[in-house]
């Protein structure tokens, strides 16, 4: 009975309802002073949470002071979840979930490839909350926040919008001024509070107060009695029953017995103890609120009887239970009262010799000897913080990391050895946070230790790390204090040190863009892959070879690129580091882009999006809507590219990435100056960048060129052309800024001898292909500016030369809008050339293009061609329309397995149950398919059952198992000799049992019960499904990405899609249907 709660009880209970009745969840914040009753409060509503049939999941913070691994909150929930077994995990949330299996063991050791990214951990602990909410609702009961380490409230808060909209409902407990206001970890809560429902709770009153003491101790008070336990206590439930006891054990009233605090009352009670007792209580005290049992005993001296006998006097006077090994204080309270009551030396000496128990993760070991101290050697102290400081960072627990490392920081003065290590590893922690510019506080500080101490090689780490930017994937620009560093440590370092001089190098070359240095970059870039070589470090030779890359990004290496990019991925794949791997694809890309290589470039952002979405990193992320936005300008599709746009910026902020906050501004500009809006994309560009002074280091812009601005600027300018030229680095954006040029020159009409200049710059690029940034854009072929160009100067024959081959280069590339680009420019073309047929000719170029922009809905373009048609008096028909292409795929049965294409690519599936379940789904998009009808045969029904009692005994279990290892070797010797049918035959096999086991058991591995037919079809075709989009995950990840958030499972499944994508579904041979 809990007494006084009964309106936040019944709040939770119509939340627990609609869990089920609405599919949606929320959170209660239930918050008061310690010993109000949260814990409580959250017991009696897990306890109407498993009434109703949810799933519910409970994990308790522990205070800092007992040194929990990090994330150990989470760590009970998914140990709860899976019951104990990572790999049940992975069955409940997928590929998603393989990182937040790891924290099923608390001593984490993160896949390097992660290092420095926590989003794939905190999106695969929403697999599994997603996972588990396809069975039944799902109560997260999460006590003692005030608590929790920065980064499990960091994953909370992560969880809460993705959780909205699923039935969850999470009950948080957070103890009032436990948490100081203004720390990071008290705006965390206040934010996650703010998202939910608060729920103050205050104390009894005293008709509540008087049935409490009475339920406690069998006294009756009156009410005079129990308004003065009332107003001494504030009626707070643990004080109270404090006071019961106690009175009761004396003999006195309650109001007597009340001391100045529940402690005191906690004390008084231990008092009476016996020895055991109070040597169980003392020694649990040390460890922790739930501490091992083997180690009370240890800890204590504590014989078996003495151990057993203190530990049911404990659990018989309500101060602890038993939970298995462990013995769990009832409240922080006791710890504390019994902690706070123990002599300061003999603390000190328990820690000590807790520090030696075995098993201990690294923060308990270095949280018991910092309480040691000064009985611990501080040398010691500080090596243990040091390791808990690593062991947090391998974790992501990156704030905890930060904390560590200045707890040790503080033990250690200036001028001992270990100092500048500590600050590397503080440095590296902020780094991983994304905090660069505190990282960079510690790094400078390491940076002048090692300069005293004349330590050459720490000097030139603490310039890496003063450089590093986000993970050395992007490095700051024109920052005069990271170059000068890195040159001191370059000047310093031993010619033995070569793979630190390497990497010195490569970071530096990418560092002097921009600066009156530039000049040195391509000496700099060819030593740095000359002194790597001669290493032979394969990670220092792909960190040379990437900065090379950037040295000579321009139109002259296009081909030296493609082929160092190519090194750079071999070498990544050799040594196993997929951050490598992700910056040659993306350099390898451009490159292959830059040269119209369509097919092969495709392939390489096929393979970067699964690399990038398997890391789930932010910093990476932002390149495929980049990507997927270029894609839509080259078909046409300009408010897709538009979405793309806005989709780079807010993936890109999450990865603080300058590279994504540039290219977002950039791609949006795209569709306004093709829809022919100029003046609108120019004034976007210089509202969000000014005069890109760096284009022109004089002070000058050759941005005074480009379309959009005013036709007085542009004449102005013109006379300046080859100086502005002249000062452009010809890097990557050498090219699209030239181009910006011709656009301007062709809008404002402007010919002369500088146009004529900047043709003969451009004509020995003709054969290459325009890339904006790193993918923003694809423009088209530069025969186009081309053309453009010969047209200014009066060369027709040229100009219509270089249109023909611009339109036959970008049909080559299946540049939709940029052929039509082409065609309208040739028309114009042929109409100053004049010669006969020449009017026709272009009269059929512009019914082309018009065709083209009328199906793209370029309404811009339409309008322009429509009133150029009607000036000449014979009006523009459209001719042959191209359509940009809605979204499409297929999805076809082929022998002993399925061909699926979708966004450009072709995956190969395996012919298993799941994969037709899906085939009928998307072929009837919208339509909400029962179960019975996809497990049912053809023209047939599912059978009826009766309970039959579990659905698997012991010995089919066994031969399930035994059964399923066999037919995996066969499947596996089946592909190894190509052997097609011998494997779908075992495939549909295996995909059969899956399905019967999945219909024997349910969460946590609990048998079922044979029956209803529905409830067993569900599970059999959610298994299938889920198990089918595993596998397209694996093979196909944009496709999975899709499906995972267009599939609905239950009773009735639906393919419902956020857009519609037309589907050609062929589930046999006999011929296609379509879905739209």
């Amino acid at each position: 009975m809990l007494l006084g709660r009964s309106a936040v009880l019944d709040r939770a209970e119509a939340l627990i309802a609609g869990l089920s009745s609405t599919g949606r969840g929320g959170l209660l914040w239930v918050h008061g002073e310690a010993g109000i009753g949260k814990t409580s409060v959250l017991d009696a509503i897990g306890e109407l949470g498993r009434r109703s049939g949810a799933t519910v999941l409970r994990g308790t913070a522990a205070e800092e002071s007992s040194g929990p691994p990090a994330f150990w909150l989470w760590t009970q929930i998914l140990r709860q979840a899976g019951a104990g077994d990572a790999g049940a995990l992975v069955a409940l949330g997928g590929a998603r979930a393989r990182r937040a299996a790891d924290l099923v063991d608390p001593d984490i050791a993160t896949d390097p490839d992660q290092a420095g990214n926590r989003f794939p951990l905190f999106d695969g602990v929403s697999a599994v909350v997603e996972g588990l909410v396809e069975e039944f609702p799902v109560v997260l009961l999460l006590d003692d926040l005030h608590w929790a380490d920065p980064g499990s409230l960091h994953l909370l808060r992560f969880l809460l919008p993705a959780l909205a909209g699923r039935p969850v409902l999470a009950v948080c407990g957070w103890r009032d001024h436990e948490v100081s206001s203004g720390t990071d970890r008290h705006q965390l809560a206040s934010e996650i509070a703010a998202a939910g429902e608060s729920w103050p709770l205050a104390g009894l009153g005293p008709e509540d107060v008087a049935r409490l003491v009475e339920l406690t101790s069998g006294q009756q008070v009156d009410a005079e009695e129990a308004a003065a336990v009332t107003a001494r206590t504030n009626g707070n439930p643990l004080f109270v029953a404090e006071m019961a006891r106690l009175a009761a054990a004396r003999g006195a009233t309650v109001a007597e017995m009340v001391p100045e605090t529940a402690q005191g009352a906690i004390r008084r009670r231990v008092a009476r103890l016996a020895q055991s007792a109070q040597d169980v209580l003392t020694a649990a005290a040390v460890l922790g609120l739930r501490p091992p049992l083997d180690g009370v005993r240890a800890l204590g001296s504590l014989d078996g009887d003495d151990l057993v006998a203190g530990v049911d006097a404990l659990v018989g006077g309500g101060l602890a239970r038993q939970e298995g090994d462990r013995l769990a204080l009832s409240h922080a309270l006791v710890r504390d009262a019994v902690y706070d009551a123990t002599p300061v030396s003999r603390r000190r000496e328990l820690h000590l010799a807790a520090a030696d128990l075995p098993g201990l993760a690294a923060a308990e070991v270095a949280g018991h000897l910092v309480r040691a101290m000064p009985l611990a050697d501080r040398d010691r102290v500080v090596a243990a913080i040091e390791d808990a400081a690593r062991a947090a960072r391998d974790a992501q627990a990156w704030e905890e990391s930060v904390r560590l490392y200045r707890q040790a920081l503080d033990l250690v003065p200036p001028g001992e050895p270990a100092r500048p290590r500590l600050l590397r590893g503080v440095g590296a922690a902020l780094l991983d946070a994304g905090d660069l510019d505190a990282a960079r506080v510690y790094y400078r500080e390491a940076a002048g230790l090692a300069r005293g101490a004349d330590d050459a090689v720490a000097l030139a780490e603490a310039a890496l790390g003063f450089a590093a930017g986000l993970g050395g994937f992007e490095v700051r620009l024109v920052d005069r204090e990271q170059n000068d560093l890195l040159r001191e440590a370059l000047d310093l370092l031993d010619d033995d040190e070569k793979s630190l001089r390497v990497h010195l190098m490569a970071r530096l070359v990418v560092g002097l863009a921009f600066t009156d240095d530039a000049g040195q970059i391509p000496e700099l870039a060819d030593a740095a892959v000359a002194l790597a070589r001669q290493a032979g470090d394969a990670r220092a030779l792909g960190a040379a070879l990437a900065a090379h890359c950037d040295a000579f990004a321009g139109p002259d290496h296009v081909a030296l690129r493609e082929a160092e990019a190519t090194e750079i991925v071999a070498i990544a794949r050799a040594i196993g580091d997929v951050g490598l791997e992700l910056l040659g694809l993306r350099l390898r890309i451009i490159a292959r882009w830059e040269r119209g290589a369509m097919r092969e470039a495709a392939t390489d952002v096929s393979t970067f999006t699964g690399l990038a979405e398997r890391l789930g990193q932010p910093l990476y992320g932002w390149y495929v809507p980049l990507w997927r936005g270029l894609a839509a300008h080259l078909r046409g599709d300009l408010d897709e590219m538009a979405r793309c746009a806005e989709e780079v910026a807010l993936v890109g902020s999450r990865g603080e990435s300058q590279n994504a906050a540039v290219l977002a501004v950039v791609q949006g500009i795209w569709p306004l100056l093709e829809r022919g809006l100029t003046t609108q994309a120019i004034r976007r560009l210089t509202s969000a960048f000014g005069e890109l002074p760096e284009l022109a280091p004089d002070g000058g812009s050759i941005i005074a060129l480009f379309y959009g601005t005013e036709p007085e600027t542009r004449r102005r300018h013109l006379p300046h052309l080859p100086r502005l030229v002249d000062a452009l680095p010809r890097d990557k954006e050498w090219l699209p800024n030239l181009a910006g040029v011709v656009g301007g020159l062709h809008e404002g009409g402007l010919g002369g001898p500088e146009v004529a200049y900047l043709y003969e710059l451009l004509a020995p690029y003709a054969d290459l292909f325009l890339v904006d940034g790193i993918g923003a854009a694809a423009p088209g072929s530069l025969e186009r500016p081309l053309g453009l160009l010969a047209g200014l100067v009066g060369d027709h024959e040229a100009a219509v030369a270089h249109l023909e081959r611009a339109i036959a280069a970008n049909e080559h590339i299946n540049a939709g809008l940029a052929t039509a680009n082409s065609r309208r420019a040739l028309a114009e073309a042929l109409e100053s050339r004049g010669s006969r047929g020449d009017l026709e000719r272009a009269a059929h170029e512009r019914g082309l293009a018009l065709a083209f922009y009328t199906t793209a809905g370029i309404a811009e373009r339409v309008a322009e061609l429509t009133s150029v048609g009607t000036r000449a008096g014979a009006p523009i028909s459209p001719t042959s329309p191209t359509s940009p292409g809605a979204e499409s795929g297929t999805w076809e049965r082929t022998g002993a397995g399925w061909t699926i294409t979708f966004r450009g690519r072709t995956a190969s599936l395996p012919a298993v149950k799941g994969m037709g379940d899906l085939a009928r789904l998307l072929d009837e998009p919208g339509r909400e398919v029962h179960v019975l009808d996809l497990v049912a045969p053809v023209g047939g029904a599912a059978p009826g059952q009766g309970d039959l009692g579990e659905v698997l005994d012991d010995r089919a279990r066994a031969a399930y198992q035994r059964r399923l290892a066999e037919l995996d070797e066969r499947i596996a010797e089946a592909d190894s000799d190509g052997n097609a049918d011998r494997s779908a035959a075992a495939l549909e096999e295996r995909d059969f049992l899956l399905a019967e086991l999945a219909g024997a058991y349910g969460l946590g591995g609990r048998p079922r019960r044979a029956g209803d037919p529905a409830e067993r079809a569900r599970t059999t075709v959610t298994s299938r499904i889920r198990d089918a989009l595993g596998r397209i995950e694996a093979e196909h990840p944009e496709l999975g990405r899709h499906l995972r958030s267009s599939v609905r499972t239950g009773t009735f499944c639906c393919y419902a899609p956020e857009l519609p994508v037309a589907w050609d579904v062929r589930p046999t041979s006999s011929g296609p249907t379509s879905s739209g």
